[in-house]
């Protein structure tokens, strides 16, 4: 095809991604406007990986008008979020957050921080006072919920972050793994030892805490005016061949067995696929957020 200069004005050509693609025999350094990518491209060399580069590799679009066909490494700021992205190869995930709202935008993008975690937004949240917003899990004296779309092959670890702000006549609080909105409920094995730091060398409990159905991760706090913390990594889930196991630490001040740091573990004896979690407690409620964030494995 033609691809030369058409005008006086020696402006780029412009031809679609389909038709600078189907350029028979480019010659290095020819330029053309791509006008479904929006980018300048210049053409390298047939044995480069990507023979047509971009010239320049970030583009300023919205985010309804990002490129069409992006390549890996392309970078975008959308001017309506004030945001930068990176696309994988994949899917388009954060590198910046201009409008500091969080990090994850409305079509679920995932935001890569310095630590080289990723917050996780569920695909959906159910049960009574759950919501979920910006990646972040709210509790409203909720009894049992569900998180679904946590868990993906993408990441081997997460860490999961527990912040119980005030609760009722609650005991433990618990977790199940969960495979599309189910929660298993057998082959848990694990335990806890909690230490109370009100005192001198006190070990005060240790047990199992119903570990066959459910894992034990925390002693929420009885009362609004206390709060206790959890954070645990969980390896696994979402690979079927393997068990998925656990560990943690949690402390927290409210009765006297909340006065307390607890160090927990334990294994899910079952080789399964778990894409979420399910939440509840021994009794009463939970009033707190939780955030969880997948392990970059590279």
């Amino acid at each position: 095809m033609d691809v030369g200069i058409k005008t006086a004005n020696d402006q780029f050509q412009s031809v679609t991604t389909a038709e600078r693609t189907a350029i028979a025999s480019p010659v290095v350094g020819q330029c053309v406007w791509d006008s479904t990518l929006r980018q300048i491209m210049v053409y390298m060399n047939a044995t480069t990986g990507n023979a047509w580069q971009p010239l320049g590799n970030r583009i300023v679009c919205a985010s309804t008008t990002r490129p069409l066909s992006p390549f890996e490494g392309q970078e975008i700021y959308e001017t309506d979020t004030n945001k930068t992205l990176v696309y994988t190869g994949a899917a388009w995930f954060e590198i910046s957050d201009l409008d500091n709202t969080g990090g994850v935008s409305d079509d679920t993008n995932n935001r890569i921080n310095d630590s080289g975690m990723v917050i996780i937004t569920p695909t959906s949240v159910s049960g009574s006072g759950m919501s979920s917003s910006n990646g972040q899990i709210s509790l409203s004296a909720v009894t049992t919920g569900i998180m679904n779309g946590l868990f993906t092959s993408a990441y081997s670890a997460y860490e999961i972050v527990l912040s119980m702000s005030g609760a009722a006549n609650n005991q433990y609080g618990h977790l199940q793994l969960t495979a599309s909105g189910t929660a298993s409920a057998v082959s848990y094995a694990g335990g806890y030892r909690s230490f109370d730091y009100s005192a001198v060398n006190n070990l005060f409990n240790n047990g199992d805490g119903n570990i066959s159905t459910k894992m034990t991760i925390c002693n929420p706090p009885n009362s609004a005016t206390y709060q206790s913390i959890t954070k645990m990594t969980i390896s696994n889930p979402a690979v079927a061949s393997l068990h998925t196991s656990w560990t943690g630490i949690s402390t927290g001040s409210a009765t006297t067995i909340s006065n307390a740091m607890w160090i927990f573990g334990g294994v899910h004896a079952v080789a399964a696929t778990y894409d979420g979690l399910a939440v509840s407690c021994t009794s009463g409620s939970l009033t707190g957020t939780i955030r969880v964030y997948g392990y970059q494995n590279s």
